[in-house]
């Protein structure tokens, strides 16, 4: 049961991880 449990929060991380990152890279984020 704990599988699926650490599945969710993994896939959860990554979404939101990724997603700071793109923004990070993006020039957007640097001009702020």
């Amino acid at each position: 049961m704990p599988n699926p449990r650490k599945s969710q929060a993994v896939s959860r991380a990554p979404g939101p991880g990724l997603g700071n990152v793109g923004l990070t890279l993006s020039p957007q984020k640097q001009q702020t």
